[in-house]
Order: C-alpha cells, then structure tokens, then sequence
C-alpha cells in the first residue's frame, strides 16, 4: 500500500490524488463533470498506464485500482 498520498486541487476544479505503490506513480483525478480518470507512471522506465475512464466511484474502479496495486506490489 502507499505510504503516503499528495492531494491537489485542479485547474478545472476537480481533486487529484497522487499515490506510489511499488514501481508505480499512480493518479485518480476526480473532475468537476463527475468522471473519474485512473492513470499511471511506472518510474523506472516511464511505461504509463493509459487513463481509464470511470463515471462513478463503483465496483469497476475499485477493482481496477486495487489489480494495479496488487500487481505494482508483486512486481
């Protein structure tokens, strides 16, 4: 898990929350529209993860969120 997370208010005024796990940069970015973006950075070589798009805080999300996790860990 992250050991800590950096929280930062958007331009277009929405939240950005930034978090590393493993090798991994990882952001969720809440919007102002109400969709959510989940994207990533892995540090060593800069491969990213392409956004994914997300139009609530449900089960895909958290599921997705947590298979990046469990992978950047096992890594």
């Amino acid at each position: 898990m992250a050991v800590f997370y950096r929280i930062f208010p958007t331009l277009e005024g929405g939240i950005l929350i930034e978090f590393e796990v493993g090798n991994w940069d990882l952001s969720v970015e809440f919007a102002k529209d109400v969709t959510i973006e989940f994207y990533g950075l892995r540090i060593s070589d800069g491969a990213t993860l392409e956004p994914l798009s997300f139009s609530d805080i449900d089960t895909d999300l958290v599921r997705e969120i947590d298979t990046r996790i469990h992978s950047a860990v096992a890594a």
